[in-house]
């Protein structure tokens, strides 16, 4: 391989590269996968409290019985579609989790369009978990990863209100969430 294949190559591979590009193709097919959610999988927090240790991640390699068995024991109703609901998990602009050893404890997830609004659907801890900082040091990954943009939304359930406004947030004025149900 010559030195400016090499470095050509070297240069268009991964995230945050200077990709060095020739044709408007090449500028499309980079600024898509640039663009699109990046998986991680590494630990990015620890809680240490009332001796276990949780652990935080960005990892997307979460089974569908590790999902179903969280929403299960939480009611929530987007388990009546448990395939549909690990997909939209697992393709969140934006995923993160904790876990108690290998057990999934909590998770949160955002879309977002990449630079102005990002919308939180889903913030969920076991309830033997809850009230230990989880749901907490979740919202505040996702809060950082979206720090200074425009918007960033949710929808909270009357018991959840106050939970999200010790992580800052505040009801929205004259305006109302609003669903669409197909009949």
């Amino acid at each position: 391989m010559r030195r400016g294949e090499a470095l050509r190559r070297f240069a268009s591979v991964g995230w945050g590269r200077l990709a060095v590009l020739r044709t408007s193709t090449q500028i499309t097919s980079i600024s898509n996968s640039v663009l699109a959610p990046q998986p991680l999988n590494v630990k990015i927090a620890q809680l240490n409290q009332n001796s276990m240790t949780i652990h935080f991640s960005e990892t997307r390699d979460i089974e569908l019985t590790q999902i179903i068995f969280l929403y299960k024991a939480n009611r929530w109703s987007s388990i009546q579609k448990p395939q549909e609901l690990h997909q939209g998990l697992l393709n969140s602009h934006y995923l993160v989790s904790a876990w108690d050893g290998s057990e999934l404890v909590g998770i949160g997830n955002a879309i977002s369009d990449g630079y102005l609004v990002v919308y939180y659907p889903h913030l969920i801890v076991h309830p033997d978990y809850q009230h230990q900082g989880i749901g907490k040091q979740l919202m505040e990954m996702l809060q950082r990863r979206y720090q200074g943009f425009h918007m960033q939304i949710l929808v909270a359930d009357q018991d959840a209100i106050a939970f999200y406004e010790k992580c800052g947030f505040v009801k929205a004025e004259n305006t109302q969430a609003m669903w669409y149900l197909p009949s």
